[in-house]
């Protein structure tokens, strides 16, 4: 059944000003300046009547004024299209608003122009501040009046339209529930990275996807080239630093201490990472003053000078920087180097099968977990080995439909809201490289004595969303069923105030 016949039986919801939705508003900010002119240049006709090019112009002007000049001539020639197309929207809704007998009286458009402030004077309408006004708005009575009407009559369309949807009370209760309700669960994640290296690759399987998909790994050395094949020089380095940042600090005594710590360092036997544990003012003295392997970049500039020379298990002299004095103990070195495309691909193309494997490992490790969990108790041989773990957010609403730290799964959201407290889902979930197993501890429902204030608000929300979706569906089957004519393409070809020469006039 048509969308029209629908709106016609109406329902016995409350009005609700809808003004037809995106097209509807458009209406109203573009056409506020002018009236209806009849025009033998027509751009287009709806059902017969003429969209003129002086119309068109009037609202084109209007709306590139808007854009201040920031158009270029795509932007223009998209603008045009836009403006033309509401512009004969206009008319479709102008022309189902006269057949459906909507319309305002004379009386009650006045009725709008006397309460309008600008055309008062000591608070009461005045004829001549009336006249004065829009004459400096280059506009007539009768046009400003004219164009007033034309608004009340899409309002009340729009109304018309608001009137047709309802929202049942049984509705709003489920709806609000659904936002008020917090969800209690616990999940496992289960990364691709903890299955990647238990995947067996053949040479032969690994030759094969050389053979087959070389370009891929072509590809994909090339947008790794930096990062991991062009390698610079790296040194892997600990550190012991006495800070000298902080107010009051006596550099010479602070300097003569690092000198101390520094000869303790160097001394034979001599245990590094002791001396950072126990002397180091840096947060890496917790794992003995590791820095991990750093390039020259990733160093302090004054570091890397002192490290340069140095080689492995050798100690830098005091090395003065903006955060204190640092001893500096090189653990490795790796010079610079460039892996070349025959040597990396056989580690490209295990990789690269791996990755296509790892799901079904993922998910059938997920499936063992699923079935532990809902007898009762996961086994620690299933989570330890991979450094899995049970995993519990703060109780959460579905609002947005995004799980906490898991992020949004629609079938997650789906599953949550038909599962029972204590259900462990029966399908693990995949989002990007992560697959998770979930379990819904409880369901905590909203106190009723919150039901009056929060379903208002759930109210406007429905009748909105379905209004919304209501007009778009109305708009659609209606322009879809009119009578348009486009008689040019808006664009470069035709800018406004040039309609082709050929341009047919409008049908009578």
């Amino acid at each position: 059944m048509a969308v029209l016949e629908n709106l016609r039986k109406g329902t016995d919801s409350t009005s609700t000003r809808v003004l037809i939705g995106v097209v509807a508003l458009a209406l109203i900010l573009f056409l506020g300046d002018g009236a209806r002119i009849n025009s033998s240049s027509a751009l287009a006709t709806v059902n017969g009547a003429a969209v003129t090019q002086a119309e068109f112009d009037r609202v084109y002007r209007m709306v590139e004024r808007q854009e201040r000049g920031n158009l270029d001539d795509a932007g223009r020639a998209a603008l045009q299209a836009e403006v033309l197309e509401n512009v004969i929207a206009q008319e479709v809704f102008l022309q189902e608003a006269q057949r459906l007998g909507i319309a305002v009286s004379d009386t009650e458009v006045m009725r709008e122009v006397v309460g309008v402030p600008a055309f008062q004077k000591d608070g009461k309408f005045d004829q001549r501040t009336y006249e004065k006004v829009l004459k400096n708005m280059g506009m007539t009575p009768e046009r400003f009046q004219a164009e007033r009407a034309r608004e009340l009559v899409l309002g009340r369309l729009g109304d018309f339209l608001g009137s047709s949807v309802a929202v049942t009370d049984a509705e709003v209760r489920r709806a609000w529930l659904e936002s008020e309700t917090q969800y209690d669960l616990a999940y496992i994640r289960l990364p691709d990275t903890a299955f990647l290296a238990d995947i067996q690759v053949s040479d032969a399987d690994r030759d094969a996807l050389l053979a087959s998909k070389g370009a891929e790994v072509q590809k994909r050395y090339d947008e790794a080239y930096d990062r991991a094949y062009n390698l610079p020089k790296r040194w892997t380095v600990s550190t012991i630093l006495v800070r000298t940042d902080v107010e009051g600090a006596d550099k010479a005594a602070l300097q003569a201490k690092a000198e101390a710590l520094r000869a303790s360092a160097v001394a034979p036997g001599a245990d590094f990472a002791a001396l950072a544990r126990d002397n180091s003012e840096d947060l890496s003295a917790a794992s003995g003053g590791s820095l991990g392997t750093l390039t020259r970049d990733q160093l302090d500039p004054m570091v890397a000078i002192a490290v340069d020379s140095l080689g492995a298990g050798q100690v830098s002299p005091v090395v003065e920087t903006g955060r204190g004095f640092q001893v500096v103990k090189v653990d490795a070195v790796e010079d610079a180097r460039l892996i070349p495309f025959d040597e990396a691909k056989l580690d490209l193309a295990v990789q690269m099968i791996r990755e296509e494997k790892v799901g079904a490992e993922q998910r059938a490790w997920a499936g063992k977990l699923v079935s532990a969990w809902t007898a009762g108790a996961i086994p620690p041989e299933l989570t330890e080995p991979r450094r899995l773990a049970i995993e519990q957010p703060d109780p959460f609403r579905l609002r947005e439909g995004t799980v906490p730290a898991v992020g949004r799964i629609p079938e997650l959201t789906a599953a949550l809201e038909n599962a029972r407290a204590g259900d462990v889902l029966p399908v693990p979930f995949q989002d990007g490289p992560n697959v998770y197993v979930v379990k819904l501890n409880q369901k905590l429902q909203p106190s009723e004595d919150s039901f009056a204030d929060g379903s208002r608000m759930v109210r406007l929300q429905l009748q909105n969303t379905r209004q919304q979706a209501f007009v778009e569906s109305w708009r659609a089957d209606l322009i879809a069923r009119a009578k348009i004519e486009r008689h040019v393409q808006m664009g470069p070809a035709a800018t406004p105030g040039e309609v082709p020469a050929d341009a047919p006039a409008p049908q009578p």
